[in-house]
């Protein structure tokens, strides 16, 4: 484990873009991602903080949550302040490009 920890440390400790070219590289190569999982397998809350990583840094859309727009009646938008109502119409038209 202790080198386990020293490499995943040496990895996010990396400036980002760094961090993400070594794991893309990881994820790239069968064989080094099959020994990386297996390794993984035994400290899941590792295992599952890289795959947040991987998903923040866009390097994995399979763990990243499908968004999908709140059922609000025109009466509950009109009744939303100014900042809340350019809030929700920016989010939704985020989620809306991004299913499209």
């Amino acid at each position: 484990m202790t080198s386990l920890k020293r490499v995943v440390r040496w990895i996010l400790g990396l400036p980002k873009p760094m961090a993400v070219w070594v794991l893309r590289r990881t994820l790239a190569n069968p064989d080094l991602r099959a020994r990386a999982l297996n390794i993984l397998a035994e400290y899941p809350r590792l295992y599952q903080y890289l795959r947040e990583f991987a998903a923040r840094s866009g390097l994995s859309e399979n763990t990243i949550a499908a968004a999908s727009a709140p059922n609000i009646s025109a009466e509950e938008i009109q009744a939303l302040s100014p900042l809340a109502a350019r809030i929700y119409a920016d989010l939704k038209k985020a989620i809306d490009t991004k299913k499209n």
